[in-house]
């Protein structure tokens, strides 16, 4: 994209091992965005630059040479007769132009900004992989009966074209994050179509208990869900907006009382925050820059999110 790398702080990827280990082993931690250094040799942002204009250059010109001899044969060909061209071998000529480039300039280095997780992809995380972590047996015993009768009715609505006509609920998608609490949302706001349902379908209804175990669920994981959806969303993608969402996540579940059911999941979700955002919740540490900078100058927050004990 062209873009001078000067102004490149920081790269956002998934949370996959491969994006991991490919920054901790490239990355030029904490060194300045103006200058890095390698083998006592100093390259500066204009050097930097310098180097890949020279490669675009090269580049660029084997490319002219070899589409004027795609035109010639264009012109000289009958308009009817197709010209396949063949991508391979332009994609070729561009790498060994670069590995040519590379081998007569040993300072050009492959050099990567410091990295950041994607919070929406780590929330996610949190709703599942750290929740099915709960060992509280009443929790899983609660919650397996209720999840497994409404996995049945979602399994014979998307099977069954008779089902599906009775019955038109939406159904969760391992695809799409949240999808499964919106589906249980969805059964709590119909559910006396529900019992209906569930009576012409022949399955086993939700006991009373189950109901008021969803009926918390649903409360546990709402301010999750809401965060994960301004989060992955078109208008709250900010790096400004994570360390106030997380932090208000946090203070929520904490204030939260009166939970029968669903108190082990609460628990498990603050522990998996603080365990994958522990430098969002200790704003002395030197990782929790990047977001702090970011968010304070967010008109939106300023430093109204900054917990009292850090306020100094």
């Amino acid at each position: 994209y062209k873009i001078n790398v000067t102004k490149i702080t920081h790269t956002v990827t998934d949370n996959a091992s491969n994006f991991g280990k490919a920054f901790r082993v490239y990355a030029q931690q904490f060194a300045p965005p103006e200058t890095v250094s390698k083998n006592n040799v100093t390259l500066d942002a204009q050097n930097i630059n310098i180097l890949m204009d020279a490669f675009d250059q090269n580049t660029e010109h084997n490319f002219e040479l070899e589409s004027g001899f795609l035109q010639n044969d264009v012109e000289n060909e009958p308009d009817d007769i197709i010209d396949v061209v063949n991508v391979s071998d332009i994609l070729t000529i561009a790498s060994n132009n670069y590995n040519e480039y590379s081998e007569d300039n040993d300072d050009l280095d492959i050099i990567l900004s410091n990295h950041i997780t994607c919070s929406a992809h780590t929330l996610n995380l949190v709703a599942t992989i750290d929740t099915s972590k709960i060992t509280n047996n009443q929790y899983k015993m609660i919650s397996r009966s209720a999840f497994g009768k409404l996995t049945a009715f979602w399994n014979l609505v998307s099977r069954s074209t008779m089902a599906s006509d009775l019955c038109k609920f939406p159904l969760p998608v391992i695809t799409r994050w949240n999808s499964f609490y919106d589906a249980i949302k969805k059964i709590m706001i119909c559910r006396e179509k529900i019992i209906e349902c569930f009576e012409k379908l022949k399955l086993s209804q939700l006991k009373t208990t189950e109901w008021n175990f969803l009926e918390e669920y649903i409360k546990v994981m709402q301010p999750l869900t809401t965060a994960l959806d301004k989060l992955q969303g078109e208008k709250s993608c900010y790096l400004g907006y994570v360390a106030p969402t997380i932090i208000a996540i946090r203070r929520i579940l904490l204030n939260q009382s009166h939970l029968t059911y669903c108190k082990p999941l609460s628990l498990s979700i603050i522990k998996g925050l603080e365990k994958r955002y522990s430098f969002i919740f200790d704003l002395n540490d030197p990782k929790s820059k990047p977001y702090i900078l970011s968010s304070v100058t967010l008109p939106k927050f300023k430093l109204s999110w900054v917990p009292s004990q850090f306020s100094d």
